[in-house]
């Protein structure tokens, strides 16, 4: 769409103005599961745990779970059963994973009666957001692309496969990545710059300034939807998450805010999405009043092309496949299992990821950036994807 500004010039608006807000419904609720030996619920844990019980009961970690407000499901450890020490555990946790056949293990589920939820509205109409994690590596220039064809092939990628959404993990990208966003119009998550591990308190100045430079940096992409402050454990231990929320919500109150995905910062429930990382499988999310349901990361997928790897036979993947297509098949059931959780829970998903990197080749393409599938494996994939985000808002 052309533009006259009163000064008489003439520009080009390539993405159109846009909000991105949370829009309520009626959530049906959790149906309670009551103790079941033999079954595990891994995952989405709340901090601290597991911890000692006073004895072998599991009925009393199910009684920590009832008087736990933030406790949706939980899980007991069988004393020295299958390696496990000596000691009762108990695991609550912040959201309802899948049961999973344990010897070891007894696990239930909180009933919760049907309540207020959100889920994420663009230009007032839900969407389901399904994409990709994006760490921008290069195999030539590591952190620079060769050019600006570049930075838009990746970018048309995400819709010749189906998607709407990119999460940029961890980096910033050059100004021409978040133009091409904003002119094809695909939805961008952006991550602040994380310090992986070994973060102090003087760690959080540094961190500050970082974020304030990237918020006011790339303030007018309108490609830009949500700020995610931090990502799992990495650093977030050593600040005080409700300042940096309230924060970053300071320097910008138009877009949403992920406070940290996938980590223990994220059971603070604070700022605008509940998101859980889950590997392979796709698990729950539980939205609220004020947070939408979010998968940060799931997947991991990793189909090893041979004369691709930047190390041969030294690549890494949360789970491996033998083939492209057997790559293709089980990514398509992971999208079936987004769809099975239900879309009362689910309203975004992040596949781990775009493309291979140095020693992690859980990609959808090579680090090349050669595509992996043929033509008939990358239409199931675009088929699946669609199906996703055309049936879940």
């Amino acid at each position: 769409m052309t533009l006259t500004l009163d000064s008489g010039d003439e520009v080009l608006t390539y993405f159109g103005l846009r909000t991105f807000t949370l829009s309520s419904y009626l959530h049906p609720g959790i149906p309670g599961v009551p103790p079941q030996e033999n079954i595990d619920r891994g995952g989405g844990d709340l901090p601290n745990m597991p911890f000692k019980l006073s004895s072998a009961d599991p009925n009393l970690c199910w009684a920590e779970c009832n008087k736990t407000a933030e406790c949706l499901s939980w899980a007991y450890g069988k004393p020295n059963c299958g390696g496990d020490g000596a000691d009762a555990l108990c695991w609550l946790k912040s959201t309802v994973p899948n049961p999973s056949n344990n010897r070891c293990r007894w696990s239930g589920v909180e009933p919760q009666p049907p309540y207020t939820a959100v889920k994420p509205a663009l230009n007032n109409d839900r969407i389901f957001l399904a994409g990709w994690l994006d760490q921008s590596f290069w195999p030539d220039g590591i952190y620079t692309a060769p050019g600006d064809d570049a930075l838009k092939s990746d970018l048309q990628a995400v819709l010749d496969y189906g998607l709407n959404v990119v999460r940029l993990h961890q980096k910033v990208n050059p100004e021409r990545w978040y133009y091409w966003a904003d002119k094809l119009g695909i939805v961008i998550f952006q991550d602040a710059v994380q310090k992986y591990g070994g973060a102090t308190s003087a760690t959080v100045p540094y961190f500050t300034s970082d974020i304030t430079a990237m918020i006011e940096g790339k303030y007018n992409h309108p490609c830009i939807v949500q700020w995610t402050i931090f990502n799992e454990g990495d650093c977030w231990g050593v600040f005080n998450v409700s300042d940096m929320v309230d924060y970053v919500r300071s320097l910008d109150d138009t877009r949403l805010i992920d406070t940290d995905s996938g980590g223990g910062a994220n059971n603070y429930r604070l700022a605008d999405v509940f998101d859980i990382h889950d590997y392979p499988n796709p698990q729950q999310p539980i939205p609220s009043a004020t947070q939408y349901g979010m998968i940060g990361e799931y997947g991991g997928l990793g189909a090893f092309v041979s004369g691709k790897e930047w190390v041969d036979n030294g690549c890494y993947a949360y789970e491996r496949v033998d083939s492209t297509y057997d790559f293709a098949i089980k990514y398509v059931n992971l999208t079936q299992m987004v769809l099975a959780n239900d879309k009362y829970f689910t309203s975004a998903v992040i596949y781990t990821q775009i493309t291979d990197v140095e020693e992690e080749c859980d990609g959808y393409l090579n680090y090349d950036r050669t595509p992996k599938w043929n033509s008939t494996s990358i239409q199931l994939v675009y088929n699946a994807n669609q199906e996703m985000i055309n049936t879940m808002p």
